[in-house]
């Protein structure tokens, strides 16, 4: 259902699904056990242990155990590749969700995307824009990114002032 609300158009259930698929990305691991984490290294030196007899059984010219070795890697690479290839859909689909909120003025989903996507740097007019939108609504931590990219990058200590004031009137302590 989160799709579907999502590619209606609004921009509150972008971010959402988009961030459902950050925390899927992310917390796969987390929920595994202390054995399966364990095979996981597992597999990684049973990679090393079948490499190296690979190499040994071609040295030997035995073409049979080279045949068995490299059946077993091609499993093993397959298994390490869809667990991969998982985590990488799971980050373009969270990131053209929150993306597109983004495009939608969604403050939470633009400072997301500065933060955890792009950074300030890439699209860097369009993220000051974005910054300076949030910042006029009252969203401290737009503030807060503005007073910095002003203050260390731009040498604009004018500009750092006045966000640095207008953060703290919002109430950022850390401000000054």
């Amino acid at each position: 259902w989160g799709e579907k609300a999502a590619a209606s158009g609004i921009a509150d259930f972008q971010f959402l699904v988009g961030i459902a698929y950050k925390r899927a990305m992310r917390e796969y691991p987390s929920r595994w056990t202390e054995k399966d984490r364990e095979r996981w290294i597992d597999q990684y030196e049973i990679e090393e242990v079948m490499e190296k007899g690979l190499d040994a059984a071609k040295k030997a010219g035995d073409s049979e155990a080279t045949e068995k070795f490299n059946k077993v890697l091609s499993m093993l690479y397959t298994l390490r590749d869809q667990f991969g290839e998982r985590n990488t859909m799971l980050r373009e689909k969270s990131e053209i969700w929150i993306e597109s909120a983004a495009e939608q003025d969604h403050t939470a989903a633009q400072l997301f995307v500065i933060k955890n996507i792009s950074g300030v740097y890439r699209n860097l007019d369009r993220n000051i824009s974005w910054l300076t939108k949030a910042a006029t609504q009252g969203n401290y931590e737009a503030t807060d990114l503005l007073a910095d990219f002003f203050e260390l990058h731009d040498q604009r200590p004018k500009e750092a002032i006045k966000y640095r004031s207008m953060a703290a009137e919002l109430g950022d302590v850390g401000a000054w």
